[in-house]
């Protein structure tokens, strides 16, 4: 299948979810350059718990669905092309064709609508964030990144969440 490239692998957690410190690593943002990988470390996660605004956000089954249709609405009407799209219960990994646009205006672009559509339909409140600052954001520049990337998205996150 031939595709407008780039195609970009976003990767976004929500709100207080994900700390630095934790367990699985994490990745602390220095400049567009240079990002420092961060190892586990307790006291630097109970620091950044303790500095939460309000508690973590997890998203049930009826949040999910709100993101997801939210994700593929906002997608459409900039006409970017949906390749993959899981959102989990403390994620979201999309695979997406926006061939003009950065990837830092898709990832703002499509929690913005998310987070809308949340509100819209009562599922969190007006004043709590919703989704962590920033997100992954991966340049796919060949077939074979893009189809790597909708397979993990779409196979590799473990049982379909109900």
């Amino acid at each position: 299948m031939y595709l407008d490239l780039p195609a970009y692998f976003i990767t976004f957690t929500c709100y207080g979810t994900w700390l630095h410190g934790d367990q699985r690593g994490s990745t602390l943002k220095r400049s567009k350059r240079l990002n420092y990988a961060l190892s586990p470390n307790s006291q630097r996660q109970r620091f950044n718990r303790d500095s939460l605004r309000h508690a973590p956000v997890t998203l049930n089954a009826a949040m999910r669905d709100v993101v997801e249709t939210a994700i593929r609405e906002a997608c459409a009407f900039k006409s970017w092309s949906v390749l993959a799209l899981n959102v989990r219960t403390n994620h979201v990994h999309l695979v997406v064709v926006a061939p003009t646009v950065a990837p830092d205006r898709v990832v703002s672009t499509v929690k913005a609508r998310a987070t809308f559509r949340l509100r819209e339909a009562g599922l969190t409140v007006a004043d709590a964030a919703v989704w962590c600052e920033g997100g992954s954001k991966r340049w796919l520049n060949d077939q074979r990144s893009v189809d790597e990337a909708c397979r993990y998205v779409i196979h590799g996150q473990g049982p379909d969440l109900d």
